[in-house]
């Protein structure tokens, strides 16, 4: 359970939060879809605490020890390649279940929607940006109603997340082109969610580590 949110409301919004290792959930007027203020946790303890949960200990167990400490969020990521194995054919079973234990014990879920998949190339690609943006939009419309933020992407600013995606694939990350590739990623991705399930809320992907780089490179998406 290290790994939990911080509110990071003076740096980004009154209401953004922090979950997982060092990672800020970047919300953008500039660059996401207007929300709605009612939908996203009020800025106090334990509102915007949350704990990361990884393949292995997504149960129904931890689910339960998560509410007893007091936690109100968990943020799992939801792999598109898992999801889609056919073009075009979206099976979420291995999701559902998760989902529903998280509505029973009324917690929320930051959906991280990660990764590329290899049916259409790298994200930063029209092809593969499109089908994102598809599959993105299929995710709503299935959890339409759902207790859910979804997240486009995971450290988008990193080498090791973004890096072996885009075109500036040297360095450590926080580069200009990491920042257009992921904003043209966002824009292709939110309307087609929102066409999905008007009322989902969107919010950018974890930012990894707050210091000048990361802070340049939020600068350069907005």
């Amino acid at each position: 359970m290290r790994q939990f949110s911080r509110t990071l409301s003076r740096n980004i919004a009154r209401r953004c939060a922090l979950m997982g290792g060092a990672a800020a959930l970047l919300l953008s007027a500039a660059i996401i879809a207007p929300l709605r203020a009612a939908t996203l946790p009020d800025a106090v303890i334990p509102d915007q605490l949350g704990v990361q949960l990884k393949g292995g200990n997504a149960n129904v167990e931890n689910l339960d020890e998560i509410v007893k400490v007091g936690f109100t969020a968990v943020r799992r990521g939801f792999i598109w390649a898992a999801m889609e194995t056919q073009p075009g054919v979206y099976d979420f079973s291995a999701y559902d279940p998760l989902v529903k234990e998280c509505e029973a014990r009324h917690l929320k879920i930051i959906a991280a929607m990660a990764f590329a998949n290899k049916l259409y190339g790298p994200a930063y690609e029209p092809k593969g940006r499109a089908a994102y943006a598809k599959w993105a939009a299929a995710l709503a419309a299935h959890y339409k109603g759902a207790p859910i933020y979804f997240e486009i992407w995971n450290e988008p600013n990193t080498r090791t997340f973004w890096g072996n995606q885009g075109r500036g694939s040297h360095g450590t990350g926080n580069t200009e082109a990491y920042a257009e590739e992921y904003t043209a990623l966002v824009k292709a991705t939110v309307p087609a969610m929102k066409a999905a399930d008007p009322h989902c809320t969107v919010l950018a992907g974890a930012v990894s580590g707050l210091w000048s780089g990361s802070f340049t490179w939020m600068q350069d998406c907005f």
